[in-house]
């Protein structure tokens, strides 16, 4: 399980909000809210594309052709990859850059594999605590 923090909608409509009022700065509502500066970038750009449902988080599955689509669109646009992963409404922007990462180094067929967690660093011939006789 990962370090992060999960965050109700309610308290990110609510920084949102008083950053779009324009009286407070991102840096500031991080250190009063002790949140990231990434985490209220990306709800104010999720905000701003989706509205409050861009808020809440939901996990996904995504199909091929969409990561396809997304990474391509995202190269096409010269759009950043936060910018991407809020105008598609996709939770982490990190997806978006594994995505391309899998794109560019496996081709985007790659993409229509289910790759979920981590590769195994591990041979299939190794054994741990092998007893020699």
């Amino acid at each position: 399980m990962s370090g992060r923090k999960i965050y109700s909608a309610e308290l990110k409509l609510e920084i949102v909000e008083r950053y779009l009022k324009g009286d407070i700065g991102i840096k500031k509502l991080a250190q009063e809210y002790h949140v990231s500066y990434g985490d209220i970038q990306k709800w104010r750009d999720a905000y701003q594309e989706h509205g409050v449902e861009g808020l809440s988080t939901t996990h996904r599955t995504y199909t091929g052709e969409f990561k396809v689509s997304v990474v391509e669109y995202m190269h096409n646009t010269g759009a950043s990859i936060r910018k991407m992963a809020a105008h598609f409404n996709i939770p982490s922007f990190r997806t978006v850059s594994q995505w391309e990462r899998i794109y560019y180094e496996q081709g985007k067929d790659a993409l229509f594999k289910e790759q979920r967690g981590r590769t195994s660093k591990m041979g299939k011939n190794v054994h741990r605590n092998q007893k020699q006789t």
